[in-house]
């Protein structure tokens, strides 16, 4: 696989460590495909930035190709990874070879790859915004979640691909407010696993016991193993402390089962259908519920079924 889909981005010269003070205001880095002067540094939330964002102004070079010139954007941004975080460095490094996947490069709902600098460094696509700044309108129509977005004013991308995994390649590539109830217990996380996807525990950033305490209060049918039915030290804690959790901790306790929370909140029947057929415990329910038999929805559907 190549690092990556773009033919004109060279890959093949040696790169050199960046060290971050060329990283400063004013300075310019050399591109393969333009070159980018650095304009301001981007603020994070320190939680979620693991590598160095800054804006930059992109111009052409001086033999660049008409082509080049044509399609040259006037603004970029320019990630950097810190030599000393191997994480950061990991994560730059993987996004790049996701370029590369089939498709990803030239789908228009990812950020585009302009450059790879160096080993530590990438340009990429100019995002006006993040959905995380946009303003919360709460004048919305009821059940309508996306609006301005089908009118064309409004375009979104996904703008970072350092934490896109393979199905199955990583056990705990779901964040512990989403992880569905398999990964907690060391299975791979497939595509049957991103249903969970739609549900938010709160306090997030505790751990997978707590985690797995709140899913075992809200699903009572799920069964936490005992500590010498898993593999693994850290495994083994994680369901002890889980299983302690869920029957002893007060704060735990006022977690009722899924089909009297869901009561608690007004919503459409068809909605909470729709959430308990989504939640399914078992990977296996999840995999029969995949293929339906029968024939498909709308078939069923026509049959008054």
């Amino acid at each position: 696989m190549s690092l990556l889909a773009r033919s004109n981005i060279s890959t093949a010269k040696t790169f050199l460590p960046r060290t971050m003070l060329s990283l400063a205001p004013g300075h310019v880095l050399q591109g393969t495909r333009w070159d980018y002067r650095i304009l301001e540094g981007v603020k994070g939330d320190d939680r979620t930035h693991a590598s160095t964002i800054f804006k930059a102004y992109t111009r052409t070079q001086k033999n660049s190709a008409i082509v080049l010139r044509l399609t040259w954007p006037s603004r970029a941004i320019v990630k950097a990874a810190s030599p000393n975080d191997e994480i950061a460095k990991e994560n730059l490094d993987r996004g790049c070879r996701t370029y590369g996947l089939p498709g990803v490069s030239s789908a228009a709902c990812f950020r585009q790859l302009y450059d790879v600098i160096d080993n530590s460094t990438i340009a990429l696509e100019w995002l006006d915004t993040t959905l995380a700044q946009a303003k919360y309108q709460p004048g919305a129509k009821t059940y309508v979640l996306i609006d301005e977005v089908l009118s064309g004013r409004v375009i979104a991308i996904v703008g970072d691909l350092g934490l896109a995994f393979a199905s199955g390649d990583r056990i705990n590539v779901q964040p512990f407010a989403m992880r569905a109830p398999e990964v907690f217990l060391g299975q791979a996380c497939t595509e049957l696993a991103q249903v969970w996807v739609v549900g938010a525990i709160p306090r997030p950033l505790i751990n997978e016991s707590w985690s797995m305490a709140k899913v075992k209060r809200l699903f009572p049918d799920w069964n936490i193993p005992a500590p010498g039915e898993v593999k693994g030290y850290s495994l083994q804690d994680a369901v002890e402390s889980a299983r302690f959790f869920s029957e002893e901790i007060e704060e735990l306790q006022a977690i009722l089962p899924f089909e009297t929370e869901t009561q608690k909140v007004e919503m459409l029947e068809q909605l909470r259908d729709l959430l308990r057929l989504m939640l399914l415990r078992s990977i296996n329910a999840r995999r029969k519920q995949e293929r339906p038999k029968g024939g498909t929805c709308s078939q069923r559907q026509a049959n008054g079924s």
